[in-house]
């Protein structure tokens, strides 16, 4: 990976573990409100980047928001994907 990129790993991996918390906590059980679960977590990591404008040394940057969102998306399909499957199960 390329010198400077690792921080778009770390925000990816973040939020993809923020995402499988919040499949956990909501068991989601359907697609449809695993997308809404991504839309406040794909929210949170918006906010996250427009409150770094006044953190000394920080900035906002989209393509932090972009890997949050990524990352989030991930976390919550593979962790909403296994949680509807042991329900569909039982």
């Amino acid at each position: 990976m390329p010198p400077g990129q690792w921080d778009k790993a770390i925000h990816f991996s973040a939020y993809a573990l923020l995402g499988a918390a919040t499949a956990w906590a909501l068991r989601p059980g359907s697609w449809s409100r695993i997308g809404r679960a991504w839309v406040g977590v794909a929210a949170f990591g918006a906010l996250d980047e427009v409150h770094q404008h006044w953190i000394p040394g920080r900035s906002p940057d989209p393509v932090d928001w972009l890997a949050d969102s990524a990352g989030g998306a991930v976390g919550l399909a593979l962790f909403g994907a296994r949680t509807a499957r042991r329900e569909s199960r039982s």
